[in-house]
């Protein structure tokens, strides 16, 4: 029952950090005419920058994660996110109660008698 605590703890948590890290992580610029990067290539930086700028748009956080949700890049990466972030917390579950377990001798175990006092 421990395991399937913590797998479930875990799979919780990591569902919650991928989606605020798919949140946090998205907006910017997309770029809503055709940009000729030969012609940007041969500019100095602040030249080009002036020419990529007039060629986007600015999107919110939002527009970006629903654009983003339509692409299997998407998915792919937020599957290899949430495994990560469930390995992490389900071994540091697992590892904490193997410690926590570990200190506790027979003579340090509470006893029932203890609480009557």
């Amino acid at each position: 029952m421990e395991y399937a605590r913590a797998a479930l703890a875990s799979g919780l948590a990591a569902f919650l950090l991928v989606v605020v890290m798919s949140f946090l992580s998205s907006g910017g610029r997309i770029y809503i005419a055709e940009v000729d990067w030969a012609k940007a290539n041969s500019m100095n930086y602040e030249e080009a920058q002036k020419y990529l700028v007039q060629r986007s748009r600015s999107i919110t956080r939002w527009e970006s994660l629903k654009n983003g949700i339509s692409y299997s890049a998407f998915w792919v990466s937020a599957l290899a996110d949430w495994v990560l972030y469930f390995l992490v917390g389900f071994v540091s579950c697992v590892f904490y109660r193997k410690l926590s377990r570990s200190d506790r001798t027979p003579d340090s175990a509470p006893s029932s008698s203890a609480n009557l006092l």
